[in-house]
């Protein structure tokens, strides 16, 4: 039969009529979201960056991904607080750079925000049920758990005798290069002893990280290269799916494996009684506290219940992760504002002379005129530079913040808040330890000088209300205990870029603060004993 030209007519209508219902649709998305990302709800009370239609601030938000706080603080100061962005995909974030408001979130109305589900999933296959990563009755247990063996006396006994140890193995480390005449990057250095002290803590045993600083170490590697890929998916709706096939997805399931097994590996061989303290004789590792805890709860036979070995690993992972990387790249960047203001540093090394931390470790030293140090560092890189909670109900935050609906995102950014003269003053942007410093009698302009105390809404770099750090303490010992030791014993010549004019060195944003690229320098040792003032 001959082929006509009509029968294509059908079709064609029936293309047209797909084609005029796509215009429609496109047509009332574009009318109903013209400056937002679908989903969304107008705010014309709350100030923000202008949105594109339907995809609102996405584009944006993608394409600064690798410099994500800049352009938190960009937003900042042309907006001021609150302001607000949407995006497709993960809906309306309202930003609350100011104490008072982060105090109504995270303490007055502390259960009217969450993390929620987007952000377990995220992080779900690295932290798990662990206590940075649940919500509620979850969130309570992992708190109680952690907190009954978390005490500052527990701390006290465990890790005093081992940060001694591991001092001693680093300033060995520093001493073979300054003799060498070779240079060493700081921040690997720095991150391979917090490596070390930790899992001595947790596990009593010596993983190598410090004691064999050439070797690559493959359980530090698949845990950095899985914080990364795992901030990463925040700002990719469609990890998921990607991942299945993506050459990352099959590189992130390779290091989550890897962590897994190593810790569960070590549980195994404890609990088979193969493993040993290596603190025996001494007090417990937190491996041995976790494994004797016991729940509050009876089974059906009466009895108190252990963690399980996924809990154990849990718990374990969510402490190394604060305890490890959050301390060893505040001490990078106090390493680098120390080499940058060589003022500064010859000041703190004779504090640290002074108050005898240089050979000694103290762990009242928190309280003493060093610490400003590194209370300043943390003020302008935070360890957890950014934090965010989705609201479950409809909220108005007080002081003249923002109507709040269910579903949005609610974030700050202590990074942000660091570099904010509404808070910090004129020299916010400005490292400046001397911010720290009060005297007994201020108004005569003398006195003993202590430390300033702020309030942890100002002072955020711990958190705050009853997500509190339950280890600030023991970071911050741990912390200026190393400066002491790295700074009272040798001086370090930089290889690369310091910038002249106090600026910072570029960051690699992953869960936490790292720089982006090695701290490497060439050390020396200080000569003769560092004067006291």
């Amino acid at each position: 039969m001959a082929f006509s030209p009509l029968q294509l007519v059908p079709n064609a209508s029936t293309a047209l009529a797909v084609v005029g219902v796509g215009v429609l649709v496109y047509v009332y998305l574009v009318t109903t979201y013209p400056d937002r990302a679908i989903g969304t709800r107008p705010r014309p009370d709350i100030p923000g960056r202008k949105g594109l239609p339907i995809f609102g601030n996405t584009f944006h938000i993608l394409k600064k991904s690798g410099e994500t706080l800049d352009r938190l603080l960009e937003i900042h100061q042309a907006f001021g607080e609150p302001n607000t962005t949407t995006m497709l995909g993960v809906g309306r974030i309202i930003t609350i750079n100011r104490p008072d408001w982060i105090e109504h979130v995270q303490k007055r109305n502390f259960e009217n925000y969450v993390k929620g589900s987007y952000s377990y999933g995220v992080l779900k296959d690295l932290l798990g049920d662990g206590i940075f990563n649940v919500d509620g009755e979850h969130w309570k247990y992992q708190r109680k758990v952690a907190s009954r063996n978390f005490t500052i006396s527990n701390m006290r006994d465990i890790i005093a005798p081992i940060l001694r140890h591991e001092l001693q193995v680093l300033e060995d480390i520093l001493d073979k290069h300054a003799a060498a005449g070779t240079s060493v990057d700081l921040q690997d250095l720095y991150f391979r002893f917090t490596l070390s002290a930790f899992v001595r803590m947790a596990f009593g045993t010596d993983i190598g990280s410090l004691s064999s600083p050439e070797k690559p170490h493959a359980f530090a590697e698949a845990f950095d290269y899985a914080q990364e890929i795992a901030s990463r998916r925040f700002v990719k709706p469609g990890w998921k799916f990607s991942e299945i096939f993506s050459q990352e997805g099959r590189k992130m399931r390779k290091a989550i494996g890897i962590i897994n097994q190593t810790i569960d590996d070590i549980v195994t061989e404890r609990q088979s009684g193969k493993g040993t303290n290596a603190n025996k004789g001494g007090p417990k590792d937190l491996l041995q506290l976790f494994l004797d805890y016991r729940h509050d709860a009876e089974d059906a036979q009466g009895n108190r219940t252990a963690l399980t070995k996924t809990e154990l690993r849990e718990v374990l992972l969510n402490l190394l992760l604060a305890g490890r990387d959050t301390t060893a790249e505040s001490l990078s960047w106090a390493s680098f504002r120390l080499i940058q203001y060589p003022e500064a540093q010859e000041r703190f090394v004779k504090e640290v002379a002074k108050h005898d931390l240089v050979d000694e470790v103290d762990f009242d030293a928190t309280k003493v005129s060093p610490a400003p140090v590194y209370q300043e560092t943390l003020r302008l890189h935070p360890s957890v530079p950014r934090m965010s909670k989705i609201a479950v109900g409809d909220d108005v935050i007080p002081n003249g913040g923002p109507r709040v609906e269910a579903g949005d995102i609610v974030s700050w950014s202590d990074w942000v808040m660091g570099r904010s003269r509404a808070i910090w003053g004129p020299d916010a942007p400005t490292w400046q330890p001397e911010r720290w410093i009060v005297r007994s009698d201020e108004k005569e302009g003398g006195g003993e000088e202590q430390v300033r105390t702020e309030t942890q809404w100002k002072f955020h770099a711990f958190n705050g209300g009853p997500r509190l750090c339950l280890g600030a303490t023991m970071a911050q010992f741990q912390g200026l205990s190393v400066l002491a030791r790295v700074f009272g014993k040798f001086t370090f010549e930089p290889l690369v870029d310091i910038p002249a004019d106090g600026s910072a060195r570029p960051y690699n944003l992953t869960l936490t603060l790292p720089m982006k690229e090695p701290l490497t320098v060439r050390v020396h040792r200080r000569v003769g004993k560092a004067r006291t003032l």
